[in-house]
């Protein structure tokens, strides 16, 4: 048997600032009953900034589970850079920014499976909460 894990992306970008990206990941596999590519996950990005100090952006993904496709919302926020020197501010849905994995969508993952660790603790997506995070 064999795995393979395969991820396309795209970005563009116009000169307001406006960025767009889709992203998706493929499993595949090599057995002697049969062989096959299936989509683990699908996911489109939109972010652009606001003004001089706020960015927005918005994320949602689609994937497979138990045979049907879901289309949810994974991050909507703002961002806030330049109200106050050295500290940056996120006001909206993202993922929290706890342990090593959960910063990262699932399809930029170097791995196929989710690690045992970040299932048990934070699911096998990641931990997804709504609120204000301030940074300095």
């Amino acid at each position: 048997m064999f795995l393979a894990v395969v991820v396309f992306s795209a970005l563009a970008q116009d000169a307001s600032g406006l960025k767009l990206s889709g992203s998706a990941d493929l499993i595949g596999s090599i057995r002697p009953t049969g062989s096959g590519f299936n989509v683990r996950e699908a996911e489109i990005t939109l972010s652009a900034p606001v003004d001089a100090s706020f960015a927005a952006q918005i994320s949602a993904a689609a994937h497979p589970e138990l045979g049907e496709t879901f289309f949810e919302l994974h991050e909507a926020f703002l961002t806030a850079t330049g109200l106050i020197p050295g500290v940056r501010g996120r006001l909206g849905q993202f993922f929290l920014p706890i342990g090593r994995l959960n910063q990262f969508h699932r399809h930029e993952w170097p791995f196929s499976t989710t690690p045992l660790v970040q299932q048990t603790f934070l699911g096998s997506e990641g931990v997804i909460d709504a609120g204000l995070e301030v940074a300095y």
